[in-house]
């Protein structure tokens, strides 16, 4: 958390945001101390910043050739008179810098990127430095564009009477290039405008918080209840033996660059109701939240991988191999995970869940505006039912190293970039395959452990951001996807690279799968059956609800995914309604 925030203000914080939500009459042993520091912690300005921009030639021509692409960076400038931070999804130093990749092609959203970052005063000025790709470099890696091709710089005013004026940005300039800032949203600290909640939103926003919430740090040796309130600080590590019991209606928040491990030999249990679902979300105050806030949840099992390997994060944790056994160790009902993906370590950016090796049990679990992965498991087991995927930045649902499970009733729903976070160059719907570098076939050690999902039912939406892929199903993978709808992304793609060539090519049948681009059955690999068909012409849902109104999920019209196509796509009915959450900060 780079000692931004003491762990008594950050309760506070939390405690400001119960206070300013509810509509009740507050106990008379409330902690007149915590208020105080609750009203000193909302007169600190913030200002959550998100804009989008088209990178032109100098000419003032949008990009259209692989010559073109451009990596940009933004890093802290200082003002006359003041001196702000900036940052993306979290605060960063003068040393620190922003990086977005403008993508260039015939594809739509050529040469659009969206800037997320927050300023601590209402004038901050950002550097500019725009980098060409080097020679023989991957136009995906954002650490091939080494040459530097112009420099500018702007300062962002933030305007509280009108948020989206373009008008915030003053002085733009970058030599041998144009930047044109298209759309912007610029929201204060404080700002919550949230309408209709569902009961998920009112859970993870602290409505039913009573107090000031129990931290928990460093290890958990024993099992536990957990209740009410929760805060995660630092890399929380659950040790062999303990089970983890969250009760109906609990919020656990984690700090930023907070994490927690479940070490194998431990169980989670976090079943939640409809009408009181259970919230693992980000410490910053409604409305101020973004993907990346925390870490997220990672959970290890012994079921078995294609490989022997070690998990991300700061200490990174043994798992893989043959199994060991198959106890059913992570049990979700109902259940929402938000706003998580921080990179905890070095290179490593967390997913909102994470499972390793693990015997999975899911129902009725969201994943939301992560900053990387949604759901990613490598290898284990499972039986997944009635999950959704919102907002997310990378891959919704990802699966690797040999999973083995059945897949059922899955909606995957990105939202417009101009809701906040930087997407990936790639951001999937699905991304699968068998195993990183494996040594015989599917596995090493000759384990041949194929990843061979059985998904049913699946609704992916996107929202044709530049690189999107629906689907991208890799070398290793040999499962079977039926009665699916594939609607709105840059690349519908059922096949992607087999790597070097020397793995097992895709053995995977899609059966009874509507998509909407013409190009979907272009990358047919051997092996592989593709019997889709491109032939969406509109949205298979009934609505994308407050997530494309403009509002980014503040109004009160809730999306509806019952599908409208010829096929049940995500399953039948609007299953996440009423306990979901929509709300992109």
């Amino acid at each position: 958390m780079k000692g931004i925030f003491k762990k008594g203000l950050v309760i506070a914080s939390l405690l400001a945001f119960t206070l300013s939500t509810v509509n009740c009459e507050k106990k008379k042993d409330d902690d007149t101390g915590l208020l105080l520091a609750a009203l000193f912690f909302l007169s600190q300005n913030e200002w959550s910043v998100t804009m989008d921009i088209t990178v032109k030639q100098a000419g003032g021509t949008v990009m259209t050739t692989a010559t073109h692409n451009r990596a940009i960076e933004f890093t802290q400038g200082v003002n006359a008179s003041v001196q702000g931070s900036v940052s993306k999804d979290l605060v960063l130093t003068t040393n620190e810098r922003i990086r977005a990749l403008a993508t260039s092609g015939a594809q739509a959203g050529a040469g659009k990127i969206t800037l997320s970052f927050k300023q601590n005063t209402q004038s901050q000025r950002l550097n500019i430095t725009s980098k060409s790709l080097k020679s023989g470099g991957n136009a995906d890696l954002i650490d091939d564009y080494t040459t530097d091709v112009g420099t500018g710089s702007f300062t962002l005013v933030a305007n509280d009477a009108d948020p989206t004026n373009l008008n915030q940005v003053v002085g733009l300039t970058i030599t041998n290039q144009v930047l044109e800032v298209t759309a912007i949203r610029v929201v204060r600290r404080g700002s919550y405008n949230l309408a209709s909640p569902t009961a998920g939103e009112n859970v993870c926003d602290g409505i039913r918080l009573t107090g000031s919430p129990t931290t928990k740090t460093g290890t958990i040796s024993a099992s536990e209840s957990w209740s009410n309130g929760i805060l995660l600080s630092g890399t929380v590590n659950v040790e062999s033996g303990a089970t983890i019991t969250i009760q109906p209606g609990t919020v656990i928040f984690g700090q930023r660059g907070s994490s927690i491990f479940f070490k194998s030999g431990t169980t989670l249990i976090s079943k939640g109701t409809a009408a009181l679902p259970i919230c693992w979300t980000s410490s910053s105050s409604p409305g101020s939240r973004s993907p990346g806030d925390w870490g997220g949840i990672v959970m290890i099992g012994n079921s078995g991988a294609s490989r022997a390997s070690n998990t991300e994060g700061t200490t990174p944790v043994g798992y893989g191999g043959a199994a060991t056994g198959s106890s059913n160790n992570l049990q979700m009902e109902y259940t929402i995970i938000e706003f998580a993906g921080n990179e905890v370590a070095p290179g490593d950016e967390l997913n909102n869940l994470s499972i390793y090796a693990s015997n999975s049990t899911l129902s009725n679990v969201q994943v939301h505006r992560g900053l990387d992965d949604g759901f990613e498991a490598w290898g284990g087991s499972g039986t997944w039912t009635n999950l959704i995927a919102t907002g997310g930045l990378d891959d919704d649902y990802d699966l690797d190293e040999g999973f083995q499970g059945t897949l059922s009733n899955l909606i995957a729903h990105k939202y417009p970039t101009n809701c906040g976070g930087t997407s990936s160059t790639d951001p999937h719907g699905f991304e699968m395959d068998g195993t990183h570098s494996p040594t015989s076939a599917c596995g090493d050690n000759n384990l041949a452990r194929c990843t061979t999902p059985t998904v049913s039912g699946f609704t992916l939406i996107g929202q044709n951001i530049s690189g999107s892929q629906g689907m991208r199903l890799r070398e290793g993978l040999a499962g079977t996807f039926s009665n699916g709808l594939i609607y709105n992304f840059n690349t519908t793609y059922l096949s992607g690279s087999d790597g070097t060539g020397t793995y097992p090519a895709k053995s995977y049948t899609v059966n009874n799968t509507v998509l909407a681009q013409s190009t979907a059955s272009a990358a047919s690999t051997t092996g592989a059956t593709n019997n889709a068909s491109a032939s969406l012409t509109a949205l298979p849902i009934t609505s994308e609800g407050n997530v494309t109104d403009g509002s980014c999920g503040f109004t009160a019209t809730k999306p509806n995914y019952t599908s409208t196509a010829s096929n049940a796509g995500g399953g039948a009915g609007n299953w996440p309604s009423g306990w979901a959450a929509f709300r992109a900060r």
